[in-house]
């Protein structure tokens, strides 16, 4: 089960830390997969509708039912992998409190599951960090969904995933 660190927790020291080594696995796994030398591979902040399917480049999460997971995205990830190392919640009032992860079309495998509602305690900072990466590789399908505590109307829960992608230098499409 993914272990979330509050981002008060930590310094930004370990965040930078925390980075790098998320870094450093993704362009592992990216340059292996895509059989090119790892200075052939880029790294970058993810873009929620390029290589997540949603409908803007900014998260934005759709209807969420009470007491419920509801999917947030499902997308294959052509040409490039994903890593999954952090989450903010914009909203005054979250409702959303956890999410789980699969790889595969239909939900094949869960691969992580998270509650996140500790990280709303400190109003000032409702960041938090993963202790391990959530590494999908290429092309494997991504699906997320969000679990509320309460009813909540698409574009109110605006949930952030902190992600980065590694892909092979210009492939990038926008």
């Amino acid at each position: 089960m993914g272990q979330l660190i509050p981002a008060i927790e930590l310094e930004t020291a370990d965040i930078k830390a925390l980075t790098r080594a998320v870094e450093t696995q993704l362009i592992d796994v990216a340059a292996r997969i895509l059989n090119i030398p790892k200075e052939e591979v880029i790294i970058r902040d993810a873009l929620p509708a390029t290589d997540f399917g949603l409908a803007y480049e900014y998260w934005s999460n759709p209807a969420l039912s009470a007491n419920t997971y509801t999917e947030y995205f499902s997308q294959k990830l052509v040409d490039k992998a994903a890593a999954f190392y952090g989450i903010t919640n914009l909203a005054a009032d979250p409702k959303a409190t956890g999410a789980r992860f699969y790889v595969g079309p239909g939900r094949t495998k869960l691969v992580d599951i998270m509650q996140f509602e500790d990280v709303y305690t400190l109003a000032e900072n409702i960041s938090g960090y993963l202790k391990e990466p959530i590494i999908f590789s290429v092309d494997q399908t991504v699906t997320c969904d969000l679990y509320a505590k309460a009813a909540v109307a698409a574009g109110a829960e605006p949930v952030v995933w902190k992600v980065l992608i590694a892909e092979r230098a210009g492939e990038v499409t926008f």
